[in-house]
């Protein structure tokens, strides 16, 4: 892990309720650009795919329960970092507690969706 320094990036989306863009503020390291941290393989007319979720801060000493999600196209967002999702693979949902490897990667990639091939004999 290395320790660069983190900048705010304004980035507006759209919510289902508004009709109003919103905007929120994005960390990203000094060393890269912006719209590549976030976008990685996305067109930057369509910006980074992000999904408005209920993220709530715990107070030292206080659990909070996993956010339970089925937007496995959300993009993992710097501060998201320590937070606990439960994501939705189809079946049931699976605990994804967040890192600072997995920020501009995607939700679904860390949730599962098929069980590996077991040859058993009989």
């Amino acid at each position: 892990m290395h320790a660069t320094p983190l900048h705010t990036y304004m980035v507006k989306h759209r919510t289902n309720t508004a009709t109003t863009p919103t905007t929120t503020a994005v960390a990203y390291p000094s060393k890269m650009q912006p719209t590549r941290y976030l976008l990685k393989g996305r067109s930057v007319w369509k910006g980074p795919h992000i999904v408005p979720l209920p993220i709530t801060r715990p107070k030292p000493g206080e659990r909070i329960k996993p956010i339970r999600t089925q937007a496995r196209a959300a993009t993992i967002l710097p501060n998201f970092v320590g937070l606990k999702f439960q994501v939705y693979n189809g079946k049931v949902y699976n605990d994804v507690t967040i890192t600072e490897d997995m920020v501009g990667h995607k939700l679904g990639e860390f949730s599962p969706t098929r069980k590996p091939f077991v040859w058993s004999r009989k």
